[in-house]
This record gives C-alpha cells, sequence and structure tokens, in this order.
C-alpha cells in the first residue's frame, strides 16, 4: 500500500513537471512570435516619415503664406489684386495637398487593425502546427489547417 502511494505521488509529480516545461515551452514559442509582430509592426509603420516631411513642409508652406497676406495689406491696386491671385493658386493647391494628406492618413488608420489581425491569425496557425507536431500528428499539408 505504501509503495502505491508512493508510485502513484511521483507519477503526479512526474505529469507536473511535464505540464510546467510544456506550458514554459509555449511561452517561450509565444513571446518568440510576439516578438516577431512587434518588429514587423515596427517596419510596417516606416511610412510614416514622409507624412511627417509632407505635414511639416505644408506648415512651413502656410506659415510663409500667412507673412505673405499679412504683407497684401500695405499693397493696393493692380499689384495687390495680381498678389491677390497668386495667394488664392496657392491656397488651391495646399487644398490639394491636405486632402491628399487626409486620404493617406484614412488609409493608416486601416493598415494597423490589418496587420493585428494577419498577426494574430498567423500565430493561431503556427501554434496549432507546432500543438499537432507536439503531439505526432503532423498533416500532409499544412493548408489542411486553413
Amino acid at each position: 500500500m505504501r509503495k502505491t502511494i508512493k508510485d502513484l505521488l511521483l507519477a503526479l509529480l512526474n505529469a507536473t513537471l511535464i505540464l510546467v516545461a510544456l506550458c514554459l515551452f509555449f511561452a517561450w514559442q509565444l513571446s518568440a512570435t510576439a516578438s516577431e509582430i512587434a518588429t514587423n509592426f515596427a517596419k510596417s509603420l516606416v511610412p510614416l516619415a514622409p507624412l511627417r516631411a509632407d505635414v511639416q513642409g505644408l506648415s512651413d508652406e502656410l506659415k510663409s503664406l500667412r507673412a505673405e497676406l499679412s504683407g497684401l495689406g500695405d499693397k493696393v491696386g493692380e499689384e495687390a489684386s495680381a498678389d491677390l491671385y497668386v495667394l488664392r493658386s496657392r491656397i488651391e493647391a495646399y487644398d490639394l495637398k491636405i486632402s491628399e494628406l487626409k486620404t493617406r492618413f484614412a488609409e493608416l488608420d486601416e493598415v494597423p487593425d490589418q496587420l493585428i489581425d494577419k498577426a494574430i491569425e498567423q500565430s493561431v496557425d503556427r501554434v496549432a502546427m507546432r500543438m499537432i507536431e507536439f503531439r505526432g500528428c503532423v498533416p500532409q499539408d499544412p493548408a489542411d489547417l486553413k
């Protein structure tokens, strides 16, 4: 009786240690996948740098336009109307640039959601494949999981 209890306790300890090792392995794999996701996400956000430069350039141009508008008050007659026409055309060009930037920002709003969804799907697929491989039941075609 005593030997049976001892064997049961050893079997329980052995099973617990195996489960702990398995959990540590999956946690390690999950942290590696999370690191890959963060790296890919950071690489995908690189297109924001040109947008920042565009916004900064547009801000500088608007500052110069404001300065010209304040100087326009000193001019009179045809010279003022010619300058006003030039300023209106520049304002229309800025409006066009601003609408382009709004479109690009709207596209970038959708990108993180798509990246996160794709990363989660890939992570789930990887974990499922590893669990199947761990069990020894590898399918013939990985496309079977999709």
